[in-house]
């Protein structure tokens, strides 16, 4: 059976520093990689075309709907990422609670686009 994936933005930077190097989507990116421990494919994406709303992560899987996340803090934000993965796996495409989505994602902008 196939793992969801995360897309993950790894050029985002925030408006208020957006020349920090590395940006705050490649440290989110690293974070994630290290923490994942098998339970998601991660790919990268050079841009997300969200730039005013970093750090962006989308998770997908087959005919799931994709869930896609803007105004992530950064790095800090992996493991609930990752949490969230496995959660959106386990609900074999069903609708996902609110309440069941972590505290920390819940400030995050959240769209749910419906499968092809």
């Amino acid at each position: 059976m196939s793992k969801p994936i995360l897309f993950v933005c790894k050029s985002c930077n925030s408006t208020s520093n957006p020349e920090q190097n590395p940006s705050m989507g490649h440290c989110l990116l690293d974070k994630l990689k290290e923490l994942n421990q098998g339970r998601c494919d991660i790919r990268e994406e050079e841009c997300m075309w969200m730039c005013e709303n970093a750090c962006i992560v989308a998770v997908a899987k087959g005919d799931h709907h994709t869930y896609l996340f803007t105004n992530l803090s950064g790095e800090e934000t992996a493991e609930a990422i990752l949490d969230f993965a496995e959660i959106y796996d386990n609900s074999k495409g069903k609708y996902i609670p609110f309440k069941k989505i972590s505290s920390i994602l819940q400030s995050a902008n959240i769209a749910r686009i419906p499968p092809i």
